[in-house]
Order: structure tokens, then C-alpha cells, then sequence
């Protein structure tokens, strides 16, 4: 029955337009999510993402002006961090808030996360990004079409 569920739910979620050929991450994601007893290890409460043309840099504390013309993209992530299971007495939830910069809007929202992370799950330090796509389901939609 679980399998039958679960593989519904994949062929709705393609027929959203959602891929999942190279996904095999997402799709254990969705199997562990889909276990009775699972806790996720955090929740996203907010992030903003913002790119913005820099025109000048400060160095020597803000007394030396380095002109430049670079966009520079920052990322603020709010999580609930729920800490390792079977660790709630111990390790209870906690709000964490942080930023970063990034070359790009993936890359800046995955600073922030590593920032956020690391600290209470120190194995994901051996963890990296290392290919993602973004699709265009809704050509017609030019830039307004939204992405999965």
C-alpha cells in the first residue's frame, strides 16, 4: 500500500510538470518524509533573496573607497532547528536567523543554510552542491512563468 501511495503521488507531482529523472536526492527525500515517525531536522520559517549592484567597496574599516560595479546576491534564511532525533530534551528548538552572499541566488541561499546548519550537523560540512537545474515549465509565461 505504501509503495502504491507513494507512486502516485510521483506520477501526480509529473503531471504537475515536475521531473524527476537525475532527482534521486528529492525522491528519498519524499520516501523518508512519507515514514511514519519522521521529523524533519529544521523548517523553513522565511528567506528573502536580493541582488543588488555594489558600486563601491570600503576596506580599512570603512576609511579606504574602492570603486567597482559588481552584483552582488545575499540571502537571509530563518530556520526552526529541531536538532537530531531521539535529542529533543536536549537539543529543543531553536530560531536561527542568517545571511550570506553568494554568486547568484542558489549560491547565496546555500551559504546561508550552510551557516545556519553546520553548527548543530556537522556531518553535512562534507556535503556539497553540485548540480541543480531550474526548469521553465510555462514558455508562454516568458519571465513571469514559475519553476520547480
Amino acid at each position: 500500500f505504501f509503495f502504491f501511495f507513494f507512486l502516485e503521488q510521483v506520477k501526480e507531482l509529473e503531471n504537475q510538470g515536475f521531473s524527476f529523472e537525475g532527482a534521486e536526492a528529492s525522491l528519498e527525500l519524499m520516501l523518508r518524509r512519507a515514514v511514519d515517525g519522521y521529523r524533519p531536522p529544521f523548517e523553513l520559517l522565511d528567506f528573502n533573496v536580493s541582488t543588488d549592484n555594489k558600486r563601491v567597496m570600503y576596506e580599512d574599516g570603512g576609511n579606504e573607497v574602492i570603486p567597482q560595479n559588481r552584483s552582488v546576491t545575499m540571502a537571509t534564511v530563518k530556520l526552526a532547528l529541531l536538532g537530531p532525533p531521539g535529542m529533543e530534551e536536549t537539543c529543543p528548538r531553536k530560531v536561527c536567523l542568517e545571511v550570506a552572499e553568494g554568486n547568484g541566488p542558489v549560491d547565496a541561499v546555500n551559504a546561508a543554510l550552510e551557516r545556519a546548519l553546520h553548527p548543530i550537523y556537522p556531518p553535512l560540512r562534507k556535503v556539497s552542491l553540485v548540480d541543480y537545474k531550474v526548469r521553465i515549465l510555462d514558455n508562454e509565461s516568458k519571465t513571469k512563468a514559475t519553476s520547480c
